[in-house]
């Protein structure tokens, strides 16, 4: 997000839409936690609608230098008594309000700035979209654009199943108990070699090309955005 400081009105647009996305993914899964009974699932000793507690350090730095970052994971699963499905519904409810917050932002990005820049702004590269290279006509364009991709960003990135991201949470909910993958939960999750990999991920090009998570997640958005883009 730091490569957007030549365009400040991206810049600033970038930096509100990932609050708001953080504090949508922030708020599911507290509401979700709070309703079934999992609160102790949630990030321990931390209010779970607190934004400022449940920001995830390494996360934000992942933001400001590739685009995009986290929250703090959910306690790691087997930790806490819920039943498989309501854990696994758990991590996957930050991820699902933010799509729909984002796919409904770049709707509005979409009756605001019509079709054409809709269908440009589809077909741009994610990595340029969230370093400020996409600049809108007007002020408003841009942070509803900025909105929509920060939700769409920062859900899809949850799903990956690299511990802190809660697609991990999923994997290890639906993995077989051996010791095999508690080992691996160990390493990933405690010791924090899943941290170290997702930013070499989101940061580390291969080949001259862009990261493997950001073209993932490019790979991902692309088809949604153009599927909104021609509505």
């Amino acid at each position: 997000m730091l490569y957007a400081l030549r365009h400040p009105v991206a810049l600033a647009a970038l930096a509100v839409g990932f609050v708001l996305a953080a504090a949508v993914h922030v708020v599911a899964r507290a509401a979700l936690a709070r309703a079934t009974g999992q609160l102790a699932a949630l990030p321990e000793g931390r209010r779970p609608f607190d934004l400022r507690q449940q920001l995830d350090p390494f996360g934000v730095v992942a933001l400001l230098l590739a685009g995009v970052g986290w929250v703090h994971p959910l306690r790691t699963p087997g930790r806490w008594r819920a039943r498989r499905g309501r854990r696994i519904g758990l991590a996957l409810s930050g991820s699902l309000a933010n799509l729909v917050v984002g796919c409904a932002g770049f709707i509005g990005y979409r009756a605001m700035a019509g079709g054409q820049l809709a269908s440009l702004a589809a077909n741009v590269e994610l990595k340029a979209q969230l370093q400020g290279s996409l600049v809108a006509v007007t002020t408003a364009e841009q942070f509803l654009l900025a909105l929509a991709l920060a939700n769409l960003a920062t859900g899809v990135l949850a799903l990956v199943p690299i511990p802190p991201l809660e697609g991990s949470d999923v994997l290890f909910t639906l993995a077989p108990p051996n010791h095999g993958w508690q080992r691996a939960r160990y390493y990933l999750a405690e010791q924090n070699w899943g941290v170290a990999l997702v930013g070499l991920l989101l940061l580390l090009p291969i080949a001259g090309n862009e990261p493997p998570l950001l073209s993932l997640l490019g790979s991902l958005l692309r088809p949604l955005l153009a599927a909104l883009a021609n509505l």
